[in-house]
This record gives C-alpha cells, structure tokens and sequence, in this order.
C-alpha cells in the first residue's frame, strides 16, 4: 500500500461518494472506469494540491481482462516521463454471484442506493489498497 495514496483517501473520499451518489452507474460499470475515478477524484487532486507529479490516467493500460474470468492489471505512468508507474489489480467473474462490482450494481444502470454506494466505496479502496509502484518492487 503506498501511505500518500491512504492520504489522499482519507482528503478525497468524500468527493469520491458525491460523484458516485449523483452519477448512474452505467457511468463506472466496469473495474477500468473504477480505477479512473479513483485516480482522478482521489489522487491526483491530492499529489496536483502538492505539487507532486500526477498520475497519467489517459495511458491507464488493462491487462487480463479479455476473458470472462480472471484477474485485471491496471497499470498506468507518473506524468508523462514514464519513469515510473503503479498499478493495481483485482478478480473478476461473469456473474453477479462470482463478481463483486456485478453483485453491487445488479445489472442496474441508475442511480445507486445508499447500499451500492457504500459497496463501491470499499471495492474502490480495496483498488486503492492493492496498488504498488514498480520503483517500489
């Protein structure tokens, strides 16, 4: 877990939940539109307010998500220098039993209740839990 990322956690969550709260769900209905939300609601504001490099959401890379179980890789650079990245990762399955962001949503596209708002916002901080730098491997 990167300790600037559980920072900017704890600074942006709030906004984060507005977002998901006002926004349908067809929005971020997959682990790639997640990841994007999260970096850019999240994060980069945090590391932007610090003057800290942000992170490179426009070459946000997915690697393993082309079958209809598995794992995802989300890997994305700092900036545009490309000398270092993060990434995190998570399961997925086909099904609303066997795949947690399809158990939350359940096939709907509104606007989330209380509930999937807050099974979001922990499948978001898991993604966020779970990401590492390479430069830190």
């Amino acid at each position: 877990m990167i300790p600037e990322f559980v920072r900017a956690w704890d600074a942006n969550k709030g906004r984060l939940k507005y977002h998901i709260a006002t926004h349908p769900m067809k929005e971020y209905s997959d682990y790639e539109d997640l990841v994007r939300l999260l970096f850019e609601i999240v994060i980069n504001p945090y590391f932007c307010e610090r003057g800290k490099k942000t992170y490179n959401v426009k070459e946000l890379q997915v690697i393993g998500n082309d079958d209809v179980t598995g794992t995802a890789v989300f890997i994305m650079p700092v900036g545009s220098d490309h000398d270092d990245y993060v990434y995190t990762h998570n399961k997925y399955g086909s099904c609303a039993a066997c795949d947690t962001l399809k158990g939350i949503q359940r096939y709907q596209d509104g606007t989330p209740t209380e509930g999937q708002i807050d099974e979001h916002m922990t499948l978001c901080l898991h993604l966020l839990q779970r990401c590492k730098r390479i430069s830190d491997e």
